[in-house]
């Protein structure tokens, strides 16, 4: 027994429990946490998954003619066939490739994931619009006089 009748033993234990115990609301922040890590698992499993649906229904194209102001397998523009290939797979997106813009978020490029969209500038807007199927490829509709194709990320036109 310690002087003036403390026992530094007894005194000790619920001292070592008060550190070695949750902060209040501690226990609901790894709560939380686990939570939002399995969403964000959850997230991009389900981004994996619709991306590789993307590229299969973009790839069924690969051939179409392009076509001004086309939206369907007849023949193609560069936002006519990123729409026609996301609205049959439900998702309501943009006619042009301005409006498609303004409705995703930026990326860097080193993130990009099959299925992505990936815009090109000219004087600032976006001008042309393609999908990501991976290794630095995408696919569009490149221009008149073409048919619907692969470009490359790493190609001198599209690299900036």
């Amino acid at each position: 027994m310690a002087r003036g009748g403390w026992n530094s033993r007894a005194a000790a234990a619920p001292l070592a429990a008060a550190l070695l115990a949750p902060a209040p609301g501690r226990a609901d922040y790894f709560a939380r946490k686990r939570a939002q890590d399995w969403r964000s698992f959850n997230d991009r499993v389900w981004q994996a998954v619709f991306g590789e649906r993307v590229v299969e229904a973009a790839r069924r194209l690969l051939g179409s003619p392009y076509v001004w102001g086309g939206s369907d397998p007849r023949g193609f523009d560069c936002s006519g066939f990123t729409w026609y290939v996301f609205r049959g797979l439900g998702v309501p997106l943009a006619r042009t490739a301005l409006a498609q813009f303004g409705q995703g978020v930026g990326i860097d490029r080193a993130a990009l994931i099959p299925g992505d969209l990936v815009f090109f500038t000219g004087v600032g807007a976006p001008l042309h619009v393609g999908i990501y199927v991976g290794g630095g490829r995408f696919l569009h509709a490149p221009g008149a006089g073409k048919t619907l194709r692969y470009g490359s990320l790493n190609s001198p036109y599209f690299r900036d």
